[in-house]
């Protein structure tokens, strides 16, 4: 039987949970993470309670990230679970944790996790002159905040925590390919940039690499390395694993 390589290149956290969650028979697992995340800590109560203590219709969840880094800051500040009309979550896998961590449903796309598929969303027809907020990290695209303005929402950000780039060991990247499939998961737009960046830059060839991800985006950022790639629904353990068994 073929041996499968898996590098996992989320952050440390996700990187564990999944490597708990995951069948390791026939399976060698590499924890390479492209991505660190640190919360933001440097926020006042005042610059909280600016953002909360009023009437809220929306608020929207960009990330599993933003849930936990903003429940950070509630514990922090000693602050409730702030009131809004609905809750709402770019992904299936955010909403789940919502509902995990503060009890509360959220709204989010059947198909398609992005923020132009969540405004599809019938609910977010009637946002004029109504505050949503969004919790997110530091920078990212603009996209969700410029639709609903389009729609004359008053929009704020919470950005709650912060990527910073792990630099890449290239010596330590190609040790790990193996004679047999060798799979690549990368999850977000930022992880998929710096490691096409660095592996243009020190012309490795990827080209027995198979990319697993789980957006449009971030495969036409890898198409400019490889064309073996394969796009699942959402990353969990099932999904990576039925992939990998088609191989």
């Amino acid at each position: 039987m073929k041996k499968n390589k898996l590098i996992l290149t989320r952050p440390l956290y996700q990187n564990h949970k999944l490597i708990e969650s995951i069948k390791r028979e026939n399976l060698d697992i590499v924890n390479m993470p492209l991505i660190e995340i640190e919360g933001i800590i440097d926020y006042k109560h005042s610059d909280i309670n600016q953002k909360m203590n009023r009437s809220i219709h929306c608020i929207i969840f960009i990330s599993t990230n933003a849930v936990i880094y903003f429940g950070q800051l509630l514990k922090k500040f000693n602050l409730p679970f702030p009131n809004a009309n609905f809750m709402a979550a770019i992904g299936k896998s955010t909403a789940q944790l919502i509902k995990d961590t503060f009890g509360a449903e959220a709204l989010f796309p059947k198909n398609i996790y992005d923020s132009e598929h969540l405004m599809d969303l019938s609910i977010f027809d009637n946002v004029s002159e109504k505050y949503c907020l969004i919790i997110r990290g530091k920078g990212g695209r603009e996209t969700l905040k410029n639709l609903l303005i389009n729609r004359g929402a008053i929009v704020e950000y919470l950005e709650c925590y912060q990527r910073s780039m792990i630099p890449f060991n290239a010596e330590n990247f190609k040790d790990t390919k193996i004679p047999g499939n060798n799979f690549i998961l990368i999850s977000s737009n930022e992880a998929a940039q710096h490691f096409v960046n660095q592996i243009t830059k020190l012309n490795i060839d990827v080209s027995d690499y198979i990319f697993i991800v789980n957006h449009e985006r971030i495969a036409e950022k890898i198409t400019a390395i490889s064309n073996k790639i394969k796009m699942i629904d959402e990353i969990n353990a099932a999904e990576i694993q039925k992939t990998i068994q088609s191989y």
